[in-house]
């Protein structure tokens, strides 16, 4: 057993240097599992990158990057990403499809690692050749003026969006052994490996591409970093501990950090290249192609402008009195783990199979943009995800599946059943606000500053449902939120009726002290081309907490065609206005036959509309 005094002065020295770089004297010409690629002939020559690539080692001077454009989306999607085709082989994208690519552009910022990792295995797998790209070395590619290498690593970063189902997180030991049994059976297949710090603050992809047995149970997991480039650096195993660590940063111009992890406690995880290639499922890609729409909305397809609200949903009841539901998720105490135990070994308990990929079905796909506990249940009692209060995985609701990485949590919910979700950090329980997308066929909802939940789940999502009283058809997605953390909303539509995008923010008008939470309901009648946005006490009884309070909204709405696009938003200077019960909506399929957008309030709370501003 290795002593902690070793233990220690192993650490202390990894602090010391900075990081774990094999230097000139140590540097081997062949280690004990070793597929032969070097950092300094097979890596690339220039460091991770963002929004910017540097002309020189200072980088005094830069150069703009481009990421994803339509050519990508179409060689990853298919043309359904496409309203309209080009020779050139790019195309006018779809609007959900455009707003897709500019939120995986955005993250570009944060560094290319994925893409770079993921580029260099395939050209040294064969898979891609480097002189596509300008030279017949990939040691000799220049980033500068070179379009088509941008475009490719971007391609590449993104495909770990659709990584869910091939992400291997193991413990440290099972790790070393895959990356053995890979090497020594195929070494030219190379695979990236994402590591993550242990907050999950930060995160980052390297490339194994060797392995070197040491003393006293050490390994040695050879990467190239390619924030590091022609650095020859390692991953320590200790296999009597069963833990990890690496020292390096998340970008070249950052201080190095500590990474490292113990049995199942913050694996590393191993990305394997196969499972990339080829087109990925557009999850938010019109049911009918473009290729097949009309010239517009049928205007049989839009209905009149509401006259009273629609009946609110209620998918849950804050009171104690009713007897029905065997579960009252809304009044779950604050959970207090002393571990972090959602990839501990205990066995899922057997549940329905996995039908993500059923035609059959029309699903949600939701999506968070950290490492998020992802919880749900149903009002009938069945559980799906890590239940951190009894420490158990479930997997009992029928067609439902969650996916928890370091990087990225997602869950595919079937759209046939009212789902409450709890999104949160039992590791940590810091409060922290994350940002969710919900795609659908021909639909993206985005909302920023989401604030994890314990005792109540903080998004309800109920599946379209005929209100029989206005004769309308709904879904919503209702977010539980404080006051001081109201989300943002944007939403993006595409069908064949027309191209929308609304964006709302919210600002609460009252005491800093009301702490009480609300509803905050965004309701979608599809088939009437109905949005609006419903505010509530999310306790009926603290209604009379917020009498003296109001919320303002204010709102950009754009409406794509044939002549380009449209624009009008609301007047910065007077808002929205809603009191507390308050609600207003729009038609946007009225606004595409009119021209002019209609927004109906009831401002008052009373569920009356009694008044509406005329835009356009």
């Amino acid at each position: 057993m290795k002593s902690k005094s070793v233990m220690l002065l192993s650490f202390l020295i990894v602090l010391l240097f900075g990081s774990q770089i094999v230097s000139a004297n140590q540097t081997l010409t062949h280690y004990d599992i070793d597929t032969g690629f070097r950092p300094n002939i097979n890596g690339f020559s220039f460091e991770n990158y963002g929004n910017y690539g540097c002309s020189d080692s200072y980088c005094n001077q830069t150069f703009s990057i481009e990421n994803l454009t339509s050519v990508e989306m179409r060689r990853m999607f298919g043309d359904q990403v496409c309203r309209k085709l080009n020779i050139d082989g790019s195309c006018e994208l779809l609007k959900v499809a455009e707003s897709w690519m500019d939120e995986v552009n955005e993250s570009m910022e944060n560094g290319h690692c994925e893409g770079m990792a993921v580029l260099s295995s395939l050209f040294y797998a064969g898979m891609k050749n480097p002189i596509t790209f300008g030279d017949s070395s990939v040691h000799d590619l220049n980033l500068k003026g070179n379009k088509a290498l941008q475009n490719e690593i971007a391609y590449w970063y993104a495909t770990q969006w659709y990584m869910d189902d091939h992400l291997i997180e193991e413990d440290p030991n099972s790790q070393l052994q895959r990356l053995i049994d890979a090497y020594q059976s195929n070494p030219n297949i190379l695979i990236p490996i994402g590591i993550y710090k242990r907050d999950f603050s930060d995160g980052h992809a390297i490339t194994a591409y060797a392995i070197e047995e040491k003393d006293d149970g050490i390994y040695w997991i050879m990467v190239y970093d390619n924030n590091y480039p022609d650095e020859e650096r390692y991953i320590i195993i200790d296999t009597e501990q069963n833990s990890w660590q690496y020292s390096g940063a998340t970008m070249s111009d950052l201080a190095e950090d500590l990474y490292d992890g113990e049995g199942n406690t913050n694996p590393f995880q191993l990305a394997p290249i196969d499972s990339r290639l080829g087109q990925f499922e557009c999850d938010f890609c019109p049911a009918i192609s473009a290729s097949s729409w009309g010239g517009g909305a049928d205007a049989e397809s839009t209905q009149e402008s509401p006259t009273a609200m629609p009946v609110r949903p209620s998918p849950w009841d804050q009171t104690e009195s009713e007897p029905t539901k065997p579960v009252s998720p809304w009044g779950r105490p604050t959970a207090t783990p002393q571990k972090s135990p959602w990839q501990d070994d205990s066995a899922w308990e057997v549940g329905a199979p996995d039908l993500w990929g059923n035609p059959e079905i029309d699903f949600n796909k939701i999506g968070v943009n950290s490492a998020i506990n992802i919880y749900i249940e149903t009002e009938d009692g069945l559980k799906s995800g890590y239940d951190w209060e009894d420490e158990k995985n479930y997997d009992q609701i029928p067609n439902v599946e969650i996916k928890r990485s370091m990087q990225r949590s997602t869950a595919k919910l079937p759209t046939d059943l009212v789902y409450y979700l709890w999104m949160n950090s039992p590791e940590k329980e810091e409060w922290t606000t994350f940002d969710v997308d919900i795609t659908s066929p021909g639909t993206i909802l985005y909302l920023t500053d989401v604030l994890e939940s314990y005792e109540y789940p903080n998004f309800v999502y109920t599946p379209p449902t005929y209100d029989e009283e206005n004769d309308v058809r709904y879904e919503s997605f209702e977010v539980v939120a404080s006051p001081a953390y109201l989300p943002g909303v944007e939403f993006v539509i595409s069908d064949e009726f027309g191209e929308y995008r609304f964006a709302f923010q919210t600002e609460f008008n009252g005491s800093q002290e009301i702490e009480n939470n609300i509803d905050f309901l965004i309701y979608h009648d599809y088939d009437s081309g109905q949005l609006g946005i419903e505010i509530y006490a999310a306790d009926d009884a603290e209604t009379e907490m917020f009498k003296d309070t109001s919320f303002l909204i204010s709102g950009e709405f754009f409406i794509y065609d044939e002549n380009g696009e449209k624009q009008i938003s609301t007047n910065p200077d007077n808002p929205i206005e809603l009191d507390v019960n308050g609600a207003f909506y729009i038609n946007y399929l009225d606004w595409q036959d009119s021209g002019i957008l209609t927004i109906e309030q009831d401002a008052d709370g009373d569920f009356e509309l009694e008044t509406s501003i005329t835009l356009g």
